[in-house]
C-alpha cells in the first residue's frame, strides 16, 4: 500500500518525491501515542477491501484529532495528521469494493465487527472524483464552473440591509437546525415575534422573518436583481447547481441575504461548502478557504460600513493556510440591463488572483 500510495501522490502532483518519501515515514505512529491502524488499513487495502480501509482510516484521523486537542502540539503529530488526510484521499480515489464475508478474506470478519454500522464510511460521491483529479484541479474546475454576483449588486444588496438595520424591520434568516443552536447564539420567539439572539460583548437581538423553505428570500433577490432563476425547480435557468454560503451561518440575518456571502456552486461540488468547520488541510477546508479568499478579493474592497449590520468587522478567511494560490478565471453575473421581464443580466468571465 505503502508503495502505491507514494506512487499516486507523485503522480496527481500533491506530493513531490522526496514529500512523498516523508509522508509515508509518517504513517509510521509511535507507540507512545497509543494508536496504530496501519497495519489493518494495509490489510483491507491487500484484500481489496476499499469501504473497510477507508472505515480504519476514518478512526485513525478521528483518535488523531482527538489527541491534537488534547496534548501539546507536535510537529510529529501535525505531520501523521496530514499523511493519513491524503491516505484518505487516495483510498478515496479507488473503485469502491467490500469483501465482507468472502473467502479467502474472512479472516478480516472479526476485525470489520469491532466497527458498528453508524461508524462505517460514509460513500461520498465527491471523494473519488478529488482523487482522481487531485485537489488542485478539482478546486479550479468547481470554482471556475461557479456564478459571482458583480460588486454593484453585491453592494447595493449591502446597503438594503443596511437600511433594513437602521429602520429596526424584520430580516430574513434561515431556521436553525439542531447543529446550528448554539450557547451563543440562536432563535428566540419573544412577545409574539422571532429574534436573532446573541450573548457576548456587546449582545445582539435582531427582528428577524424566518425563511419559508430555507432559500425563498434568496432566491427572490437573486431573480429581481438578475432575471436568473435557481433551486425553483425544472423550470429554474440554473440546474444542479446549488445556492452556497461561502460563510455558512444562513440562521444569522446579517449572512443570509448578503451576496458577499453567496455563489452560485455545481451540486457536485457543493457537499463539501456544508461541512462547519472542517479539519484544517482537509478538502471541505481547501475548497472554503478558496472561495472565502476570493470573495474577500472582490467584494471587500467596497464594503466597509460592517458596523450598520452589526459586524465588528469583515469577515476572513477560516483557514488561511489552506488557500490554494494562483489565477481563477470567474463567471460573474452582472445586474439586469433591461427591463424586459423575459431577459437575463448580463454574464462576464473576470480573472482574479489570490
Amino acid at each position: 500500500m505503502k508503495k502505491d500510495f507514494r506512487k499516486w501522490a507523485v503522480a496527481q502532483k500533491w506530493l513531490t518525491i522526496p514529500s512523498a518519501n516523508s509522508y509515508v515515514s509518517y504513517l509510521n505512529i509511535p507507540s507512545t501515542y497509543g494508536i496504530n491502524y496501519l497495519s489493518i488499513i494495509d490489510g483491507f487495502y491487500q484484500a481489496k477491501d476499499f469501504l473497510y480501509a477507508l472505515s480504519y482510516c476514518d478512526k485513525m484521523l478521528n483518535s488523531l484529532s482527538s489527541l491534537k486537542k488534547t496534548i501539546a502540539p507536535s510537529k510529529q503529530l501535525q505531520n501523521a495528521f496530514s499523511a493519513y488526510r491524503l491516505l484518505y484521499i487516495f483510498l478515496s480515489s479507488k473503485r469502491m469494493s467490500c469483501t465482507a464475508g468472502v473467502p479467502p478474506f474472512n479472516s478480516l470478519d472479526k476485525v470489520r465487527s469491532s466497527i458498528i454500522k453508524p461508524n462505517i464510511h460514509k460513500i461520498d460521491g465527491v471523494e473519488g472524483l478529488i482523487g482522481a483529479l487531485g485537489i488542485n484541479n478539482f478546486v479550479k474546475m468547481a470554482v471556475e464552473q461557479s456564478y459571482f454576483f458583480d460588486i454593484n449588486i453585491v453592494s447595493d444588496r449591502h446597503l438594503v440591509l443596511c437600511g433594513s438595520f437602521k429602520n429596526n424591520e424584520d430580516i430574513p434568516a434561515r431556521k436553525t437546525t439542531i447543529d446550528d443552536v448554539s450557547a451563543n447564539y440562536s432563535h428566540q420567539f419573544i412577545n409574539g415575534k422571532w429574534y436573532y439572539v446573541q450573548t457576548g460583548t456587546p449582545s445582539i437581538n435582531i427582528p428577524i422573518v424566518r425563511d419559508k423553505d430555507g432559500n425563498d428570500n434568496v432566491r427572490t433577490i437573486i431573480n429581481k436583481n438578475t432575471g436568473y432563476t435557481v433551486c425553483a425547480g425544472k423550470d429554474s435557468i440554473f440546474q444542479n447547481y446549488v445556492i452556497s454560503h461561502i460563510w455558512g451561518r444562513a440562521f444569522d440575518p446579517r449572512y443570509f441575504t448578503s451576496l458577499w456571502n453567496i455563489v452560485l456552486i455545481p451540486a457536485w461540488a457543493n457537499s463539501l461548502m456544508d461541512k462547519p468547520n472542517p479539519e484544517p488541510g482537509s478538502p471541505a477546508s481547501i475548497l472554503q478557504a478558496v472561495y472565502q479568499q476570493l470573495c474577500v478579493n472582490m467584494y471587500f474592497g467596497r464594503i466597509n460600513n460592517w458596523s450598520q449590520i452589526q459586524l465588528s468587522s469583515a469577515p476572513t478567511v477560516s483557514n488561511p493556510s489552506d488557500i490554494i494560490h494562483g489565477e481563477y478565471e470567474l463567471n460573474i453575473i452582472d445586474a439586469k440591463k433591461s427591463p424586459i421581464r423575459s431577459l437575463v443580466a448580463p454574464i462576464k468571465q473576470i480573472k482574479v488572483i489570490i
